[in-house]
């Protein structure tokens, strides 16, 4: 047996905003979707094919404006630069950010592996009595 969908998505929905309120520090007065969009932008500029803004929009469900409003917004504090259509982290600010965060995301991210861990072998247990007792019911 499988952890139940209400309890994953529980656990799951807590690192979200755990994560969110790590990185709002960050972004102060700005909205969650900056953050979204600068993760965007690093997954691009990781793994060595930069995005535009119609793909991270693509990405995030969201207005290609809106993404637009992001970035400029990201530009202008210095963590993201802007080469002809491709967006691309600047690496000392994102170094420092990720310098002061990456700890406490690790935790974040942990914590909520071992709950689901947990959770499913919770739910594991759950189901072998539930046999045991079907199988001694049935006797």
């Amino acid at each position: 047996m499988m952890i139940d969908k209400r309890s994953q998505r529980l656990i799951l929905w807590r690192m979200v905003i755990e994560l969110t309120r790590a990185y709002r520090g960050q972004f102060a007065g700005e909205s969650c979707l900056s953050i979204l969009v600068c993760m965007a932008v690093g997954i691009g500029h990781l793994e060595g094919r930069p995005m535009n803004a119609s793909k991270i929009a693509n990405i995030l469900y969201t207005p290609r404006t809106t993404v637009l409003r992001a970035l400029e917004y990201l530009r202008k504090r210095g963590l993201v630069v802007k080469h002809k259509s491709l967006y691309l982290l600047n690496e000392i600010e994102a170094r420092k950010v990720s310098a002061s965060h990456l700890p406490k995301v690790i935790r974040i991210v942990s914590r909520a592996s071992e709950e689901l861990t947990k959770a499913d072998e919770t739910a594991a247990r759950e189901l072998h009595r539930a046999v045991q007792r079907g199988m001694k019911a049935a006797a």
